[in-house]
């Protein structure tokens, strides 16, 4: 039994691994790519699908240490300000909702 749930897991993180892969091509294909990439210890990050991409693109991928938010000070500013602003000042009522209060916010924070 464990050895299938260790197996699905797996599965299930080398699809999201894969998925990031993808996402990146897309974005790749609008932008360019970039030189390099910094990164959270998130899984969907580390894996070995996204460290295959990156050097195969010739990418650089540095990560934050888990340790110092503040080498990511631009993305910690943004979340403490969209949980300040919006998700702390409204009690969600539907998926619908969230939605549409978060886009509002977004669109004011531009």
């Amino acid at each position: 039994m464990k050895l299938t749930t260790k197996r699905s897991y797996r599965t299930r993180a080398e699809h999201q691994w894969s998925c990031s892969a993808r996402i990146l091509d897309r974005l790749a294909v609008k932008r360019g790519l970039p030189q390099a990439i910094h990164t959270d210890n998130g899984k969907e990050l580390c894996g070995r699908a996204m460290l295959a991409w990156a050097y195969a693109h010739g990418v650089k991928l540095f990560r934050i240490r888990q340790d110092k938010p503040n080498q990511n000070a631009y993305i910690e500013s943004f979340n403490g300000r969209l949980r300040d602003e919006s998700l702390n000042e409204h009690w969600f009522v539907s998926l619908v909702h969230a939605k549409t209060v978060i886009e509002g916010w977004r669109r004011e924070y531009k």
